[in-house]
């Protein structure tokens, strides 16, 4: 596959959308400040939660390609998701996933809760007072 890539010009190319840059002299004010914060607690009793989406129905980033090429507008269906564990790690909670279904088919009449993680729909206005509830 190498030889016929090279022999046809074809390369791998990353399709580039929105980029952003983080200045390292903030960053390291922010560790330095967080550091400073959490000093008098103990890393079990430190939690941190991070959520993300997951845009199931995007195309690749990479292709292969004879030129450079723009990249194409995705479709940006997707699941949002929460993480949280403590510091040291001997805490995990489960995964709370917001969907914009209340009910997904995909469940199969099951609880979220029989998958391992808890789920809730975009269309309820309080997702995180019911994921305060429901952790």
């Amino acid at each position: 596959m190498t030889k016929f890539k090279k022999h046809y010009n074809i390369f791998k190319v990353t399709l580039h959308g929105k980029a952003s840059s983080v200045n390292p002299d903030e960053v390291a004010s922010a560790h330095a400040q967080l550091l400073e914060i959490t000093k008098d607690y103990e890393p079990h009793n430190i939690y941190n939660a991070d959520e993300s989406g997951l845009c199931y129905c995007m195309p690749p980033n990479k292709v292969l390609a004879t030129e450079q090429k723009a990249g194409v507008k995705g479709d940006k269906s997707q699941i949002t998701y929460l993480l949280c564990a403590n510091a040291d790690g001997t805490h995990k909670l489960n995964p709370l996933v917001i969907g914009s279904s209340a009910k997904p088919k995909i469940f199969r009449g099951k609880p979220a809760h029989y998958y391992g993680f808890q789920y809730t729909s975009k269309k309820k206005k309080k997702c995180l007072d019911d994921w305060k509830d429901i952790w």
